[in-house]
């Protein structure tokens, strides 16, 4: 460990998957239009998430 530690301030670990299986217990909480659910779970599932692994290597990398 040494004399720091370091978190994500973010949750790098979800996929697209993961998402829409939350929309789905929150759909009808107001974060959107319940109507629109279909289109949006298929934009969330067909994002790509490369960004959350590629930071944390690089964080990693350079600490």
């Amino acid at each position: 460990m040494g004399d720091r530690l370091y978190a994500t301030q973010f949750h790098p670990e979800p996929t697209p998957r993961d998402f829409t299986e939350r929309m789905t217990v929150y759909r009808n909480d107001g974060y959107f239009d319940a109507a629109d659910y279909d289109r949006v779970a298929a934009r969330v599932l067909a994002a790509p998430v490369t960004e959350p692994s590629r930071f944390l290597a690089a964080f990693a990398a350079a600490f």
